[in-house]
């Protein structure tokens, strides 16, 4: 026999299956408060920069020993009391502070949450997979609303990469790395995404590489087992691995720190307001 669904039971498995697809599409949870993240046991190498506009989370077991002169750093840095962190106070002096006690438990949910990320994006089905070298600029437009890339090698010099979503849509493109990557003055345009919607995810123990040449670079970084080298960089995203090397004159903007333009436009408005209510008194 052919038992009837009733309705309230038809409703209940609607809600079932939607909450079901809402799981599958993972995010990477609480690591998403930080711009830039060192994994369990990684290594971080800051140098000289003139810009670090981002939250900078140090987990437990990270050796954080090379944190040199940052001109003009807008936000605050956690580290694990398991951590091994050092630094200069007249030269590494972010604007919301150093927090070396209290954020243990978030930094390792964090830490939890980005491996987890790292899992869900290795499994995900490939929409276009490329096994030569790719050494020339790329273009893709999508087409719905996660697109999953897949090269083996990259290294490409003086050419774009421009990405573009759908108008008015909230799409996701991710890339995936089995090799390594290698760009230099290479420039990311994106149209209708933001930094956060593109994800490069470097899957081997290899490097990824943003070397200087006047590039520009925009996207979200999750490299679990290989290292990012960030050189001489405009830099706009997020980076999560297990080791780090920001070079001399990289300039970084995170994901959740607004840029200057936006900070200055609150300030002067928020003056403008004030101004306002002490004339009309």
């Amino acid at each position: 026999k052919i038992m009837k669904i009733s309705t309230p039971h038809r409703i209940l498995s609607l809600l079932l299956t939607v909450i079901s697809s809402s799981a599958s599409a993972q995010t990477l949870g609480t690591a998403a408060n930080y711009d830039i993240f060192v994994l369990n046991g990684g290594r971080i190498t800051l140098k000289e920069s003139n810009q670090l506009f981002g939250q900078i989370g140090y987990t437990n077991g990270v050796n954080a020993g090379t944190n040199e002169t940052i001109q003009n750093f807008q936000g605050a840095v956690y580290v694990h009391t398991g951590a091994s962190f050092s630094y200069k106070p007249a030269t590494f002096n972010p604007s919301e502070g150093i927090f070396t006690s209290g954020y243990n438990s978030q930094l390792t949910q964090a830490n939890t949450d980005a491996l987890a990320y790292g899992s869900y994006l290795g499994g995900l089905t490939s929409d276009f997979s490329y096994t030569t070298k790719l050494q020339t600029g790329y273009s893709l437009t999508s087409t719905k609303a996660q697109t999953v890339i897949d090269f083996t090698e990259v290294d490409v010099k003086n050419f774009n990469f421009n990405l573009t979503g759908r108008a008015g849509q909230s799409d996701q493109i991710i890339i995936r790395i089995s090799d390594q990557l290698a760009f230099e003055g290479v420039h990311v345009n994106l149209t209708n995404l933001e930094s956060k919607d593109v994800i490069w995810y470097l899957g081997s123990d290899r490097q990824f590489s943003l070397h200087s040449g006047g590039g520009s670079f925009q996207g979200t970084i999750v490299s679990p087992l290989g290292k990012v080298i960030v050189g001489a960089t405009d830099f706009k995203g997020a980076l999560y691995g297990k080791e780090l090397v920001l070079g001399s004159g990289f300039k970084f903007q995170g994901n959740t720190v607004p840029e200057p333009s936006s900070s200055v436009m609150m300030i002067f408005g928020a003056a403008s307001l004030l101004l306002v209510r002490r004339r009309k008194r």
